[in-house]
């Protein structure tokens, strides 16, 4: 190997780049774990530490007057869950069952949420207050977030999981970010308006991971 002009071999520059990559993708997980703690403060939730050696940790709260949860180690994701039971089912993937009673297949306006969403079944009250919202903004950045596995919004919640590799963990700024625009899409579906405070996490010891796996939707292909 020559090295006598001083340039390395393209082989060993991308190698080299896939090492840090790597290296990259291995930090993640401790440096959202250090980062979790003053983001839970900042947004008003409850962090709890991780019982795993490689864990992160979770988040829950209310937030909007919005039940929070994320948690990154178990099930990857960022969950927004209903006060009520709106008779919605959107999906980024397609869903091959038959509108739930009481919903149809309905054709959105905005071209941003008929791009994101390949599955829009609703009622006519929930689908007439997505036409009438201003949704393209928010949502825009979720479709080139390529770490987006999938995004569902039924009748328990909304549901946004993603895979930053292993270990499991999401980012602190990519939830600082994407919590607003889910919960933008939150009011929208059930017809509240935004609130200015947010709100405490449920007292510690009460287990609400057994209501939100059972609400979680069934898994899918990547946003495209």
């Amino acid at each position: 190997m020559d090295l006598s002009s001083g340039a390395l071999p393209m082989g060993m520059v991308f190698f080299g780049i896939m090492v840090a990559g790597v290296v990259r993708r291995k930090a993640g997980h401790v440096t959202a774990r250090s980062q979790y703690p003053r983001l839970g403060a900042k947004l008003g939730l409850t962090y709890t530490p991780s019982s795993y050696k490689s864990g992160v940790g979770r988040l829950d709260g209310v937030m909007d007057g919005f039940r929070i949860t994320v948690d990154p180690d178990d099930q990857r994701r960022i969950y927004v869950r209903f006060n009520h039971a709106p008779a919605v089912e959107l999906h980024s993937y397609v869903h091959n069952k038959r509108p739930a009673p009481g919903t149809r297949s309905v054709r959105l306006m905005s071209p941003r949420l008929n791009n994101l969403f390949k599955t829009t079944h609703a009622d006519d009250e929930v689908a007439a207050r997505l036409n009438r919202a201003d949704l393209d903004e928010p949502l825009k950045p979720l479709k080139f977030l390529r770490t987006l596995k999938t995004l569902s919004v039924t009748s328990s919640g909304i549901t946004a999981v993603f895979d930053y590799g292993n270990p499991a963990y999401i980012p602190a700024e990519v939830i600082d970010d994407v919590l607003p625009r889910l919960l933008a899409v939150a009011r929208v579906v059930e017809g509240t308006p935004a609130q200015d405070h947010r709100v405490a996490a449920a007292p510690a010891g009460q287990d609400t991971s057994a209501v939100e796996a059972e609400s979680a939707p069934p898994s899918g292909p990547p946003v495209a």
